[in-house]
């Protein structure tokens, strides 16, 4: 486990450095882009030419998080920048407030639209905006994470969680109290390949919902549905009562056991006593009540057969038709020493010990018909095998139904026919909090037009995201595929570490510390033993050296020769060849 720990963080640091310039490379022919500052038919449209355009950061101290203005990341578009999330792990918010309020009714229908790149990836945090309430709460100054809003539309990435919000608040007619309505089954958002993508939220004046990303159309839904929505938009007419309770004798079981049926004489079955569920250890008395039913049974030769806690008969057992093959070696060993191996020449008996042979599949066990030790039939299903017994299932006579509290008029009752003319917006916000930084909104706009909304995505995204896949096609043809491997793993590893980042930094902590142990005490270890060979060590006839005896205490001269003769070459071989060194006796 914590080698593989290792093994991904390290990746990620080895190549980080190297996706992140392929990541940040232009071309010469990047077309230049000159946004509108303003846009015909729109209630608001921000292309971010300054770095906060029309909105100003919160005053609030908990939105600590500081904001950049900055070009795409594979800039598709000379000249074009957009409002970045650069400070990660910290709460972000930015808002904006209108002249007039918009109001969905008056202007045929809403549609919120802006584009979003996630340039370090989406690993736990929102990326989406809010269309706030018009009211006299709403104020530049104050903005915060409860200021209220009408709906809120974007990404939201963290754990379990990958989708793209959609929520209408509704304020309830009769208390005027206000519902967060949320969308049942939103899309889930591309939140890793770094690319710019469009997202786009329509409101129709039929009451329909469509959310596109990339100007492809991925969820439809309609305010009147009752499935749609969570909680409904309009309340259920009738409702179960609340004070309505199941009577006693009512019965709601359709089946009941066969009260005829009588378990066969011959059924091969000892039913287990009764047992009290429990993760104690039974007590005395249980089980020898256990077993005195057990020695009851026996009293009968007749019914006298081995116990088991639920059925005599098991469910499967030995085939009796196999039979073991003649061939077959009960005491015959599954691994013997190889008689084809033959010690080393330079082997030493005197003080590498007696050599052993490596051991080896026995090739008496192996080949059709033969084998080696216990011989034991293959299982089959047991005919004899019939479980615990159950009486038959019959008619319930006394059967009532399923039981259904009573209904009754719902006191909260309402019908909006047209929750598309939802509460004016007086303003938009952008208020986060993210563990990423890189997070880039542009070309923020709303309107009651899909036509106008299209209109700058024809001339902002859809050229920067033409550019963007030929840059990404010209980035593979220059490193042969290589680079966009390297750059999908990095960012899997980077991922991974972010989401262990404790994991990570402990099994670092713990993997790095006996390392170091190891290298500053192995040092002053094995110096002691260096020195006590040199004087100690002679050539023999033979070329190899001999130990010497020595009077002081501590490591014997002779195991400082053992160690200075085994070379790597050396033990390699001996490792290879499979002997077995022995400690020489000392006379």
């Amino acid at each position: 486990m914590a080698r593989a720990i290792h093994t991904r963080a390290f990746a990620a640091l080895a190549f980080a450095a190297v996706a992140l310039s392929a990541d940040t490379a232009e071309t010469d022919d990047t077309p230049v882009y000159e946004p509108p500052k303003t846009l015909e038919g729109a209630h608001f449209f921000e292309p971010f030419l300054s770095k906060y355009g029309a909105f100003e950061p919160s005053k609030d101290p908990a939105f600590e998080g500081e904001w950049a203005h900055e070009t795409h990341k594979h800039d598709g578009l000379v000249g074009d920048m957009g409002l970045v999330v650069s400070s990660p792990a910290k709460k972000h918010a930015v808002s904006t407030l209108f002249a007039a309020p918009f109001d969905p009714k008056a202007s045929g229908g809403l549609v919120v639209q802006y584009e979003l790149q996630l340039k370090n990836r989406l690993q736990c945090g929102g990326a989406y905006i809010k269309l706030l309430s018009a009211s006299e709460e709403l104020s530049q100054d104050g903005f915060k994470a409860e200021t209220p809003y009408t709906i809120m539309f974007g990404p939201d990435n963290c754990g379990t969680t990958n989708k793209v919000h959609f929520i209408l608040r509704h304020r309830n007619p009769l208390s005027g109290e206000w519902e967060e309505k949320h969308l049942v089954g939103p899309p889930s958002p591309e939140v890793g390949d770094g690319a710019t993508h469009l997202y786009t939220a329509i409101v129709g004046t039929d009451n329909s919902v469509k959310l596109l990303v990339d100007n492809k159309q991925v969820k439809t839904a309609s305010l009147l549905s009752k499935t749609d929505f969570k909680p409904a938009v309009n309340p259920e007419k009738v409702i179960d009562d609340a004070a309505d309770s199941k009577p006693e004798e009512w019965v709601d079981e359709p089946k009941m056991d066969d009260p005829e049926a009588k378990k066969p004489d011959d059924w091969d079955e000892v039913t287990p006593a009764p047992r009290k569920p429990t993760t104690r250890r039974p007590a005395p008395l249980a089980c020898a009540q256990v077993w005195l039913f057990r020695l009851r049974a026996c009293l009968t030769p007749a019914t006298c057969r081995p116990f088991s806690r639920a059925q005599d008969a098991p469910p499967r057992i030995a085939d009796p038709a196999e039979e073991k093959p003649a061939a077959w070696l009960d005491d015959a060993p599954l691994k013997v020493h190889d008689p084809k191996a033959t010690p080393p020449s330079d082997w030493d008996v005197d003080e590498d010990g007696e050599w052993e042979a490596p051991m080896v599949d026995n090739p008496d066990c192996s080949g059709a018909g033969k084998g080696c030790g216990e011989w034991k039939a293959k299982q089959i299903s047991n005919p004899d095998y019939k479980g615990q017994w159950h009486a038959a299932k019959v008619d319930n006579p006394a059967y009532l139904g399923v039981w259904k509290p009573r209904q009754v008029d719902n006191p909260h009752y309402f019908e909006d026919e047209t929750p598309y003319a939802m509460a004016p917006i007086g303003g938009i916000g952008i208020e986060l909090w993210t563990m990423q930084s890189g997070i880039l909104f542009d070309n923020i706009v709303l309107t009651g037009s899909p036509e106008v909304a299209a209109s700058i995505a024809a001339s902002a995204f859809e050229p920067r995201a033409a550019a963007e896949k030929a840059s990404k096609k010209e980035d593979a043809k220059k490193d042969g595929g290589v680079m966009a491997k390297v750059k999908f793993y990095v960012g899997k590893a980077f991922d991974w570490c972010l989401e262990h980042a404790m994991l990570v930094g402990a099994t670092l902590c713990l993997g790095l510390l006996p390392l170091l142990l190891f290298c500053c005490m192995g040092g002053k270890k094995t110096a002691p033993a260096a020195a006590a060979a040199e004087p100690s060590s002679s050539s023999s006839a033979g070329g190899k050296k001999k130990a010497a005896a020595s009077s002081e205490p501590g490591p014997s001269s002779a195991s400082a020769a053992d160690a200075a003769d085994d070379t790597p070459e050396k033990a390699a071989g001996k490792k290879a060849a499979g002997g077995k060194k022995r400690t020489p006796k000392t006379e």
